[in-house]
């Protein structure tokens, strides 16, 4: 027995979700468009899968990684980038983040736990602890622009940069595997969106 409340659907009600459908269905459409190209070529959101970049950034942490920073100026010391994973690098993630450390064509240092580039001691406020960078590979950095390999020190070659994580006893960053092709990476991420309480510029 057919249910009483059911009514079918009038030709009017049909028109006016045909009139809605033409007044809507091209600004969803575009929405739907203008959201693809901003996640694949302008801004995408990461989420921090480890605690390698504390305090700076905690586990689960969001963020926001401009893709076209790098299109119209260049990588500077101290910004926080996603690249994509080194391939001597096992680890279940895509993409990594660290810090930026020294540049194309500079010399970078561990001595007595600091980090020296240049000959130059950097000041790290952003590290979790002072006096805590060590070398990570016995063998050697490997990818350096030297003639032998130094666990401690790393000529960094052309179209490469240095990158370590915030965290340094808990991060497998250029230590480990090396410099960083600046072709692999992605953008550099900017804000922190997530959690709302601690919402902030990088």
């Amino acid at each position: 027995m057919p249910d009483e409340n059911l009514v079918p659907p009038t030709e009017e009600d049909l028109s006016a979700f045909g009139r809605a459908l033409r007044e809507w269905g091209p600004i969803l459409v575009g929405a739907i468009l203008v959201a693809f190209v901003v996640r694949m070529f302008i801004a995408q959101a990461y989420n921090i899968p480890s605690g390698s970049m504390l305090p700076t950034l905690q586990k689960h942490d969001r963020v926001v990684v401009n893709r076209l920073s790098y299109q119209f100026s260049d990588i500077s010391r101290g910004e926080v980038i996603v690249f994509a994973r080194p391939p001597n690098q096992p680890s279940d993630a895509d993409d990594l983040i660290k810090r930026v450390i020294a540049l194309p064509g500079e010399t970078i240092r561990f001595r007595d736990g600091n980090v020296y580039v240049d000959e130059l001691r950097v000041e790290e406020t952003y590290i979790s602890r002072q006096d805590s960078t060590r070398p990570l590979n016995p063998r050697g950095i490997p990818g350096c622009d030297q003639e032998q390999p130094a666990a401690d020190m790393c000529v960094v070659p052309q179209g490469a940069i240095f990158v370590l994580g915030d965290n340094r006893t808990d991060s497998q960053d250029s230590r480990a595997f090396g410099p960083v092709e600046i072709d692999t990476v992605v953008g550099r991420a900017f804000v922190r969106v997530w959690p709302v309480s601690r919402i902030d510029w990088l």
